[in-house]
């Protein structure tokens, strides 16, 4: 049987080294930092700027990595491992909606706010309703304190890193939005 040997063209390289690059950073921020504020402002940051550097389609994996890295040093409390799949379709749908909505608002400065705004409200609302429903399915007993962690703070981490990705897109890298996703 043959095997086929594909080598990687230049620009296949450099998306793979992005991919690589976003991805260790999204798996050693939870490892490095205890702070769901810091930790899901960054990973939010991250899946912003990877629209920004890489195509869409190579940005999706990254969906998976921030809650895993956080299950496996225990900064995710083990009770909350059955909202791992829906914290990754929450991502999910952070990334593409922000995509869908920035692309089709016109990729300007404006449209970034508001794109941010919708995708925030989406994971948000998402994660919310769908966590309550696995909870009473699943009849968890579960603090308050825990349950709080999948709720409003999903709305604020994807704003404050949509934030900081628009200080590092727009204002240090100076894209001013075209070619941009």
């Amino acid at each position: 049987m043959e095997t086929i040997i594909k080598t990687l063209n230049l620009t296949q390289q450099k998306t793979a080294y992005k991919l690589l690059g976003l991805s260790a950073v999204l798996f050693l921020v939870p490892i490095t930092f205890s702070n769901q504020w810091l930790i899901g402002s960054l990973a939010n940051a991250s899946f912003i700027i990877s629209l920004f550097i890489l195509k869409p389609k190579s940005v999706w994996p990254l969906a998976f990595i921030p809650s895993l890295s956080a299950l496996s040093v225990g900064l995710l409390p083990i009770i909350l491992a059955p909202a791992i799949p829906l914290i990754i379709i929450a991502n999910l749908i952070f990334i593409f909606s922000f995509y869908v909505s920035y692309k089709s608002l016109g990729q300007n400065y404006s449209s970034y706010w508001l794109a941010l705004f919708i995708s925030a409200s989406l994971k948000f609302i998402f994660l919310s309703l769908a966590w309550q429903f696995v909870n009473n399915l699943l009849d968890l007993k579960i603090s308050n304190f825990i349950v709080k962690m999948l709720n409003y703070p999903q709305f604020y981490t994807a704003f404050i890193g949509g934030i900081i990705a628009y200080i590092l897109i727009f204002k240090l890298f100076k894209n001013k939005g075209k070619n941009a996703i």
